[in-house]
């Protein structure tokens, strides 16, 4: 079981830790939300970002450990953070991908209307 929650300053350096271990792009903490996924001992095992503006977000680094996946923590946490972005009546969240296109085209959440 895992739980998506908000992440905290306290999470900064466990979030910056599973991208490093993904060999994604360095978390930006500035102007940015982040969601974490843990798990029953608390241990972070995926997260996922946005950097925003007022009309729309970029969703970053969304990265799921390998033990977590194929038990919904992508999705989980993609579908936070869309929920977030209504929430906060953004029009638009952009997603680019180099690597990671397979799990896009098989998620619903791409194609998701704000």
């Amino acid at each position: 079981m895992y739980t998506i929650r908000n992440a905290t300053p306290a999470d900064e350096a466990r979030i910056a830790d599973i991208i490093a271990q993904h060999h994604m792009v360095a978390p930006v903490f500035g102007a940015s939300s982040w969601w974490v996924a843990c798990d029953q001992r608390d241990a972070v095992c995926g997260t996922i970002g946005a950097e925003y503006s007022t009309t729309a977000w970029l969703l970053r680094s969304a990265v799921v450990a390998q033990q977590a996946r194929g038990h919904g923590v992508g999705g989980a946490l993609t579908r936070r953070l869309i929920h977030a972005a209504r929430h906060q009546h953004i029009p638009a969240v952009y997603c680019f991908s180099t690597d990671a296109g397979d799990f896009w085209q098989r998620s619903e959440e791409h194609t998701s209307e704000l």
